[in-house]
């Protein structure tokens, strides 16, 4: 490349080069969700994701009544009562 080009257009091919190459994380960035919106790949993985997401969430509303429902600490009406008893 030096050879058959001087060195100042060889460098100057090689900045512009650059200076392109920069802005692919902005377009990805913002033209990124018109562009996943487009993808049949992207859709899939969408779609696996908000299934995990929803199967995480089930598991913690199930773990949260087993945890959080009418223990020894909790009165039939969900308010919590004092370990002490009532003069606690």
């Amino acid at each position: 490349m030096y050879e058959d080009l001087t060195p100042r257009w060889a460098i100057f091919i090689f900045g512009c080069f650059a200076a392109l190459l920069a802005l692919v994380p902005f377009v990805a960035f913002f033209k990124g969700p018109a562009i996943r919106a487009r993808s049949k790949y992207s859709k899939e993985l969408m779609r696996e994701e908000r299934e995990r997401i929803e199967r995480e969430q089930g598991e913690r509303v199930g773990l949260k009544g087993i945890e959080g429902g009418i223990g020894r600490d909790r009165a039939e009406d969900g308010k919590v009562e004092s370990p002490m008893g009532k003069n606690g």
